[in-house]
């Protein structure tokens, strides 16, 4: 997730109008590739043993433990996390309500890591604003679905 972060990020530098005149420069200079097949193998194999964990979980432990799978599958991927308690829900094995909150506590996980990632790609300035924006964002929604489950 951060090597695609930094690819990102260098693609940023190169199409800024400040990067003619500095030294910035792409994540991986001079590589001609699009992307480090290693970092998006390691990606690959995190979203896969985080996947199994939570599928193990979920049939060890069953809809006491949805939230808590979907919290952590949604710092890896929100969608995914959102599909898993989809699925859950068209089986019948949660309730609305809770398929509700594991949804929602999925995409609260998922916003802490990209504030994690800014931190870690552009520092206090940049994280700071997007951590605003989100906890906004993710507030809002969070207040819709109060009012909606209760």
């Amino acid at each position: 997730m951060v090597e695609s972060a930094r690819g990102y990020q260098g693609f940023a530098n190169a199409k800024s109008p400040a990067s003619h005149t500095s030294d910035a420069s792409p994540a991986s200079p001079g590589s001609g590739r699009a992307f480090n097949p290693i970092a998006a193998a390691s990606f690959t194999a995190i979203v896969a043993a985080m996947f199994v964990l939570v599928g193990a979980l979920n049939a060890w432990l069953g809809e006491r433990c949805v939230i808590m799978s979907a919290i952590l599958s949604g710092f890896v991927d929100a969608h995914a996390a959102a599909a898993l308690v989809a699925s859950a829900m068209s089986r019948a094995e949660i309730s609305l309500p809770a398929a509700i909150v594991a949804v929602l506590a999925s995409i609260t996980s998922n916003a802490v890591m990209k504030i994690i990632v800014a931190y870690q790609l552009a520092g206090m300035a940049f994280a700071t604003c997007i951590a605003l924006g989100l906890i906004v964002m993710i507030g809002i929604v969070w207040v819709a679905a109060w009012r909606l489950i209760a």
